[in-house]
């Protein structure tokens, strides 16, 4: 799920407060890096031809 942004989590776990407690302890003392943009596997597989995403 790290391709997700922490306010989508929600999205795919069954309770909000499970995503808001399980970021909790993740985040908890740590330093998060937020980046944008495509990852290098992405840039390599369009390169490669392919171009449709999987987002499941």
């Amino acid at each position: 799920a790290s391709h997700w942004p922490f306010e989508s989590w929600g999205r795919f776990l069954p309770e909000h407060t499970t995503a808001v407690s399980m970021l909790d302890r993740l985040l908890h003392h740590c330093h998060t890096i937020v980046t944008d943009g495509d990852s290098y596997r992405m840039r390599q597989a369009r390169a490669k031809g392919g171009t449709r995403l999987n987002t499941h």
